[in-house]
């Protein structure tokens, strides 16, 4: 059976474009079209597709109003963005909506199908000429997390959030680990739990994993 696609863009020379291009695939077909997010909305409704292709930057319900609608409406359903822009910071948003594949339209058509039936597999795509762009953006964005964690630390309070990540979790293994009393470690402790903004120590291990100190 070969998957059903609904195309969601204002520009209805583009949809027409994509239609000839989905139906040339002899697993893909166009279930419906959409000129804007509300008629999007109502088709979602009655006809949900397999995968919902759409632009980000519509008048009224943009594309990731879109999204995070089609999202709570029907969660089984795949969502690959089809937008003009290629920066990091709309690639990240796209994902936090809810997308599973991000295309450029300056790019080949090809890269719209591999990016359908990479999502059909449950996978995710990002168009190959932005990747080392989104990579570095993610990258860079993960240190500053990780400076800001620390910025308002002293050095020994560094070195006891880091001997917990390590898995020195009891008062008397920090002290032991880092040559403290016990009473030492619990002010040290105080301070940082109140510098972060949290009440206990798994609270600051999640911090952490936030910005992936800590892997899970």
């Amino acid at each position: 059976m070969r998957a059903r696609i609904l195309i969601v863009d204002d520009h209805s020379m583009l949809r027409d474009g994509l239609c000839q291009l989905i139906e040339s695939d002899p697993d893909l077909r166009v279930s419906g079209q959409a000129a804007n997010g509300h008629d999007a909305i109502k088709i979602l409704d009655v006809d949900p597709p397999d995968i919902l292709l759409v632009d980000l930057c519509m008048e009224g319900l943009n594309g990731a109003m879109v999204i995070q609608a089609a999202k709570k409406m029907c969660p089984d359903v795949r969502v690959v963005v089809l937008t003009a822009y290629s920066s990091a910071s709309y690639v990240f948003s796209a994902l936090s909506c809810g997308a599973h594949g991000y295309v450029v339209k300056s790019e080949p058509g090809e890269r719209v199908l591999q990016a359908l039936h990479c999502v059909l597999k449950g996978l995710f795509y990002i168009s190959p000429d932005i990747t080392e762009e989104v990579v570095t953006g993610y990258i860079q964005g993960k240190q500053s997390a990780t400076t800001e964690l620390y910025a308002h630390l002293t050095e020994r309070e560094i070195e006891i959030v880091d001997s917990i990540i390590m898995g020195n979790i009891r008062n008397k293994a920090l002290a032991e680990c880092l040559c403290l009393s016990e009473r030492s470690v619990e002010r040290h402790k105080t301070n940082i739990f109140r510098k972060l903004g949290v009440s206990n120590t798994q609270e600051l291990l999640d911090k952490c994993a936030e910005v992936e100190l800590l892997k899970r």
